[in-house]
This record gives structure tokens, sequence and C-alpha cells, in this order.
């Protein structure tokens, strides 16, 4: 999962999203968010969907990184 981790990171730089703007978009403090995208825990199968319907990337992207 850590490259899940990792294109979340990825995506919300892309979108030039503080973790505060990008976390209340889909539902996650800031202090979550920092903690999924440093590896100190995954994410889960609710957050992969709300940022994925949210910001409009596919799953498989997010997930595997087939675009």
């Amino acid at each position: 999962m850590f490259e899940v981790n990792t294109r979340i990171k990825e995506l919300r730089n892309v979108l030039n999203l503080s973790q505060t703007d990008f976390g209340s978009k889909v539902g996650l403090a800031p202090s979550s968010l920092s903690d999924i995208e440093n590896n100190k825990c995954s994410v889960n199968k609710r957050n992969i969907v709300a940022i994925c319907s949210t910001f409009n990337v596919s799953v498989e992207w997010l997930v595997k990184g087939k675009r």
C-alpha cells in the first residue's frame, strides 16, 4: 500500500492543495492525511473511493499506478 500513499501525496501536490484543504474535501483530518502520506498508516477503501470521486482520478491509478 505504500505506493498508494505516495500517489495521494503526489495528487495533493499536483492540485496545489494543503493537507488541510485536501483532507477537508475527502473527510480526513490533516493529521490523518499526514500519517497516510508519510506511510505511518494505510489508507482505507472508503478514503480511496472519496479521493477518486472528489478529484476525478481512477481507482486503478491510485491503487496500482495504472493510467
